[in-house]
């Protein structure tokens, strides 16, 4: 329970994150790490299929970071997440 009230917080504010850069048009490195910090709390409170599906969502995002060392960082990330 105790990992599961922390991780509360962080999918509030990764989900807020996630809205704006949808709503705004946002897209590119800061699309990808917010579907990847969703992700990432969805891990920590125990949410097995949220997590694999923005950890893809993620992965999709990332395929389309323009700069090479954006992407590199991104795939770096989803890789040890998925791990």
């Amino acid at each position: 329970a105790g990992a599961f009230h922390a991780a509360t917080p962080a999918i509030h504010h990764a989900q807020r994150c996630l809205d704006h850069c949808l709503e705004n048009g946002i897209g590119d490195w800061d699309l990808a790490f917010a579907y990847e910090a969703l992700a990432r709390a969805h891990k920590v409170a125990g949410n097995e299929d949220e997590f694999r599906r923005n950890l893809e969502l993620a992965r999709e995002a990332g395929a389309k970071i323009a700069d090479a060392e954006d992407r590199e960082l991104l795939e770096k990330d989803v890789a040890e997440l998925a791990a």
